[in-house]
């Protein structure tokens, strides 16, 4: 079996993203491997490990900036605060049951556009979001941030965080664990867990700058150019979109669903760990590069996955209406999943009945082949038959 470094999408570098973030190798030499995130030593507590994570809520802003031109409601700004919160949460604890939670926020705005009660209404999000989170027992100090006039530089806003927390080295999950014939299990990213208040589509965080350039229509980049350029993609046909139509049999109007927020996995995680921490293996958040993103952890670990969800409206919505392979929106986007974990087989009941107390679906997807390789390798099979595979 031949393998190449396939992570990279054509069409969404085409976009204005890159899906594979290859800048990153070249500052980043000796990229940590058996843990989701970087973790950090401090000397006065050598029991525990540390983390300082940074994310935010991408080209998501865009979208939200223009829900409010289109009905005048600041309160489409709130949910970003939510995206750049969970973006952080997510990743933390793929790294193990985290505490001592601090964020701190960055908003940059562009004053002449971006209204002061769009920013009251983002910090207002993050406010709520926390006290939301404490219900399940995920508590975290808001400690201050930054809110910049950058006009000359940002064409409407950006929301971005950083978190702060402290994981016990007993408690930390590492991608060292990694065993053959351990299962790949993805938990859902749409439909309504028991701690959201509405559906779910899905879409995350990631790939949203080619979601917006294959859904928002063109009249939308003309009437707003601050919203970005259109870029030339192979569009099929050039009807119009209408933004406030129902996404098929979705509760969710498109735009709803494409500022869908991104969903937290912390109070699931939390209660997982307490009962089934030494069989899980490794978590990830499907994040940059979607399905392909597990390919960055472990050690000769081959991952093969060919049992996915059916893919949700809202990635189906974009490919019926650009030409892209079922490789490239798996390389793009989470296709249904948002979070995967490698378990231990004799774990599968305890997931299923954790994912089950919180309304989350999930399904086995995969298992690992092998081990013993000198790359990682990946097997991806997509529900429509389409094979790719990836070293790296």
């Amino acid at each position: 079996m031949s393998f190449k470094d396939t992570r990279e999408s054509s069409l969404y570098l085409k976009s204005g993203a890159s899906s594979s973030k290859k800048v990153l190798d070249l500052v980043v030499k000796n990229k940590e491997r058996d843990f989701f995130c970087p973790l950090l030593d401090d000397p006065l507590l050598p029991d525990e490990k540390v983390i300082l994570h940074s994310d935010g809520a991408g080209t998501k802003p865009l979208l939200a900036y223009l829900a409010y031109k289109l009905t005048g409601e600041t309160a489409w700004f709130e949910g970003l605060a939510w995206d750049s919160l969970v973006m952080n949460l997510n990743d933390v604890f793929c790294c193990g049951a985290a505490h001592s939670l601090f964020l701190t926020n960055t908003i940059s705005r562009n004053k002449e556009l971006v209204p002061d009660e769009a920013v009251s209404a983002v910090i207002n999000g993050y406010k709520k979001a926390i006290k939301k989170l404490k219900e399940f027992g995920i508590n975290i100090t808001l400690a201050g941030g930054e809110t910049a006039d950058v006009g000359d530089i940002v064409s409407t806003l950006s929301v971005d965080s950083s978190l702060f927390a402290r994981i016990k080295n007993k408690d930390l999950i590492s991608f060292k664990n990694i065993k053959r014939g351990d299962l790949i299990v993805g938990i859902a990213s749409f439909g309504k867990a028991s701690y959201e208040e509405r559906e779910n589509s899905g879409i995350g965080c990631n790939g949203i700058s080619l979601a917006r350039q294959v859904l928002i229509s063109k009249k939308y980049f003309d009437k707003f150019p601050e919203i970005g350029k259109r870029r030339d993609l192979p569009r099929k046909g050039e009807d119009e979109i209408d933004l406030f139509s129902k996404l098929g049999q979705s509760s969710l109007t498109l735009l709803e669903a494409l500022l869908s927020p991104t969903r937290v996995y912390a109070p699931f995680l939390l209660q997982l760990y307490s009962s089934a921490k030494e069989s899980i293996h490794g978590v990830v958040h499907c994040t940059g590069g979607g399905q392909t993103k597990i390919l960055n952890f472990g050690k000769g670990v081959f991952y093969c996955k060919e049992k996915f969800f059916p893919p949700p409206l809202i990635f189906k919505k974009i490919q019926e209406k650009v030409l892209i392979s079922s490789k490239e929106m798996y390389q793009v986007f989470n296709m249904g999943h948002l979070l995967e974990l490698i378990i231990d087989p004799v774990a599968l009941a305890l997931v299923a009945s954790t994912a089950s107390s919180f309304n989350l679906p999930f399904k086995v997807i995969g298992e690992i082949k092998d081990t013993r390789r000198d790359k990682n390798l990946l097997f991806i099979r997509t529900p429509d038959g389409e094979e790719f595979k990836a070293e790296l």
